[in-house]
């Protein structure tokens, strides 16, 4: 599951508060927000709930659909699962190598459905490799991969850091040699600095990211990259952030802008 930056927040300046579980968020970003929130407490059938609330209210990208066809899933409803992993699916989903290590997704993988939603993916991911620049879509996935192992307790952020930093140092040389051409590699660039560790790493996040959206500006993931880099870099230098990306929790363990 998409458990961190994938997932947050949308082009829309003004944050609200997580509701309470029970309550049926009315903005996009209240629904994600409580979605994640519920997903950490383990409440699954909440977070089903709120996923699928940010998807009626207008949150239309695979990362979110898979998300709630994860929640769907762990809450034991196998119908909706696969009502959501197909809309993931058919808004780009492609990463299979995720697909069938998530065990969020372990309850359907007897389900006839599941091969065809594996197979789905595969072709996806066929389409969309022909188009890019296959090492920075890997170093992404690199990158995503290890959050993912990082939130599971696999891996320390000792392990995870330099790996970064040589992402980022390969990043650059791709720029410099002119490597980076498309809306989907600057995508992926804008995200290994957006993992960064200082405000010239947010920056260049920030700028990629600024790239990738004006060469495809229905490229939903950009816009939202896009945003956060810019209020991770705001914030780095000290100014307020602008569309209230970037959260942390107080001491009281509520998420916070």
């Amino acid at each position: 599951m998409h458990r961190l930056l994938l997932l947050a927040a949308l082009l829309l300046p003004g944050a609200a508060v997580a509701q309470d579980d029970d309550q049926t968020p009315t903005d996009p970003r209240d629904a994600l927000m409580q979605a994640r929130a519920t997903y950490a407490d383990g409440n699954y059938e909440a977070c089903a709930r709120s996923y699928a609330a940010a998807i009626d209210l207008g949150v239309v990208n695979e990362g979110v659909a898979y998300n709630a066809a994860c929640c769907f899933a762990l809450a034991g409803d196998t119908e909706q699962a696969f009502v959501y992993l197909q809309q993931s699916l058919d808004t780009g989903w492609r990463d299979t190598e995720k697909m069938l290590a998530d065990s969020d997704l372990d309850t359907l993988h007897d389900d006839p459905r599941w091969t065809e939603a594996v197979a789905a993916a595969e072709a996806n991911f066929a389409a969309y490799a022909s188009t890019i620049n296959r090492e920075l879509m890997e170093m992404h996935a690199a990158d995503q991969n290890e959050r993912h192992a990082l939130m599971r307790g696999e891996l320390t952020w000792d392990a995870v850091g330099p790996n970064d930093d040589r992402r980022r140092a390969r990043v650059y040389e791709m720029a410099e040699a002119g490597e980076i051409v498309a809306a989907a590699d600057y995508y992926p660039a804008a995200m290994i600095f957006q993992h960064g560790r200082d405000s010239t790493d947010y920056r260049n996040a920030r700028d990629f990211a600024q790239r990738a959206f004006e060469l495809d500006p229905t490229h939903s993931t950009a816009s939202w990259l896009l945003a956060a880099a810019t209020d991770r870099y705001l914030w780095s230098i000290d100014q307020p952030q602008v569309y209230g990306t970037q959260t942390t929790k107080d001491d009281d363990g509520r998420w916070t802008i």
